[in-house]
């Protein structure tokens, strides 16, 4: 197919693939197929209605959907209008979901019923001129909104040089230490670069189809978002209920001839134990990339001899570099009981660095990262950004990941975890010091440590050590409820310990790695959760 030009931005990726295959399926969508030319007019038509809106270059919008072909064009639409896509998670509680659109500054937000109308983006005080709100329905409120269906008719004209390479495309929050989200800027050359590469790293083609297995917010997404259309590649929509359940996962892919999975390991798990692989061939499938978080070994070869022929791919990457190294698992007989993360994509550097100088080979060190794809900084924080963004003296960036590793003599890099109170649950990362600092705001908290737990090692959930204020009583639920009005749902901590305090380290300070390998030591086997 033809491909975007060399300067070409996000806003050029439909039009190509319109161009190139009209009557070709963009995407599987819970209702059935809709071709290119059908996706790029309403994309057209949704970029036009938002700049007739008073939508500028470089206004954040902010995406709160659940994933249907909709939130596809949701993403598109923005980036053909100049906006800058912020995704929210549709099932944040309310207030960070706020918070998020206060942060970012969002000038508009696209979503549906479900997550208008708890958000209420007309009461957030820093949009004091009043946001763009494009909903699924609007007979429910009084407030200025505009249905999709108005937002998305029509064949309008729309200028294709709206933005260029160097101006931002997409805002992914993750959770801060102080508990405020930050969110990781990327450019429009950052997301082509990543979706390029991708596109020869996995040999995506017009006859690949993607399962679309990631939420917006979760930077994984940008494989389906960016990588499949730049290929001509069709994605499968996945919802909530295929996610949830591994057998309704492997079905759909199994109807819709799914030829690439790309996820976290925890959801690899449950296909593996319950996705019924054993009665149910998948014949189309040809790769499963995961990334997120380490798949151990044993589970890995469970699946892999589950899926025969089919090739697997550990991707690593943080959201602030996108994907930028991986390791290609051809026989289960080769994999032990760690799987490395690889070496790096061709066009990346990296170093393994201990007190600002590299290490030996085989000795650990934080890894950094300098790559095409790396993010231009952290929104409105000059200071962390300056911290995580070193200058190179070839030009660019080094990005320092905080990430702990080590590269043997074949310069394969091996994982071993965080260097800070930073870790990944079910693929999606939580800054322990953000639940902390929640739960120590609680009324009856004192101290809090909490730390990452789960069966066979795996960080699959989160756990809690607490002190609590004189005369207060033990409170689970009212602590879960607390935690879930004001943090994403996989770092409302899932078990509480409570003592009458906590270890010291010799400054004075909670020895939180004491802590954690306590909670680690005191777990009794628990199932995964489902």
């Amino acid at each position: 197919m033809g491909r975007p030009s060399a300067d070409a931005t996000l806003a050029d990726l439909l039009v190509a693939a319109a161009e190139a295959r009209p009557d070709g399926v963009a995407l599987v969508g819970l209702d059935g197929p809709v071709r290119w030319s059908d996706v790029e007019r309403r994309t057209r038509a949704l970029a036009a209605t938002l700049r007739a809106r008073g939508l500028e270059t470089g206004d954040r919008v902010a995406i709160a959907r659940r994933k249907t072909h909709r939130s596809f064009e949701a993403v598109h639409g923005v980036l053909r209008a100049g906006g800058v896509v912020v995704p929210i998670d549709p099932q944040a509680p309310p207030s960070l979901a706020r918070t998020v659109m206060a942060d970012s500054g969002a000038r508009a937000v696209i979503g549906d019923v479900a997550t208008i109308g708890p958000l209420d983006p007309w009461s957030i005080p820093s949009l004091d001129n009043g946001p763009i709100v494009i909903c699924d329905e609007v007979d429910w409120t009084s407030n200025p909104a505009t249905t999709w269906e108005t937002a998305t008719d029509g064949d309008p004209d729309l200028d294709r040089r709206i933005v260029g390479p160097d101006d931002d495309s997409y805002v992914i929050y993750t959770s801060g230490s102080t508990g405020r989200p930050k969110g990781i800027v990327h450019t429009h050359a950052s997301a082509m670069a990543y979706a390029h590469r991708a596109v020869v790293e996995y040999g995506l083609s017009p006859d690949d189809r993607l399962a679309g297995m990631n939420p917006l917010h979760f930077d994984m997404s940008t494989l389906e978002l960016y990588a499949a259309p730049l290929a001509g590649a069709t994605v499968v929509v996945m919802a909530e209920p295929h996610l949830q359940f591994a057998a309704a996962l492997t079905e759909r892919s199994a109807a819709t001839d799914v030829t690439i999975w790309y996820t976290v390991p925890f959801l690899l798990r449950n296909v593996t134990e319950r996705g019924g692989l054993d009665r149910r061939p998948l014949p189309h499938l040809r790769s499963v990339l995961w990334g997120g978080e380490p798949y151990p070994g044993a589970a890995l070869r469970e699946l892999m001899q589950l899926l025969p022929g089919v090739r697997f791919v550990n991707v690593y990457g943080p959201a602030e570099v996108n994907a930028c190294l991986h390791h290609h698992v051809h026989d289960p007989a080769d994999v032990g009981d760690q799987v490395p993360i690889g070496r790096p994509w061709d066009g990346v550097d990296v170093r393994v660095v201990d007190g600002g100088l590299d290490v030996a080979t085989g000795e650990a060190g934080e890894l950094w990262v300098s790559a095409p794809t790396a993010m231009r900084g952290y929104a409105g924080l000059t200071s962390l950004t300056a911290e995580r963004l070193v200058p190179r003296e070839a030009g660019g960036n080094w990005y320092t990941t905080g990430d702990l590793v080590h590269r043997d003599a074949d310069d394969v890099y091996w994982f071993h975890g965080r260097l800070d109170h930073q870790v990944k649950v079910r693929g999606v990362r939580i800054e322990l010091e953000a639940i902390e600092h929640v739960l120590t705001d609680a009324p009856n908290v004192l101290h809090a440590v909490a730390g990452p737990l789960g069966p066979a090692g795996e960080a699959t959930f989160i756990g809690a050590e607490l002190v609590l204020r004189a005369g207060a009583t033990e409170d689970d639920e009212g602590l879960r409820t607390w935690c879930a009005e004001r943090l994403p749902s996989v770092a409302v901590p899932r078990t509480f310990s409570y003592r009458t305090d906590l270890p010291m380290t010799p400054s004075g300070k909670i020895d939180r790695r004491a802590v954690r390998l306590r909670m680690i030591d005191a777990q009794r086997p628990v199932e995964a959760p489902g």
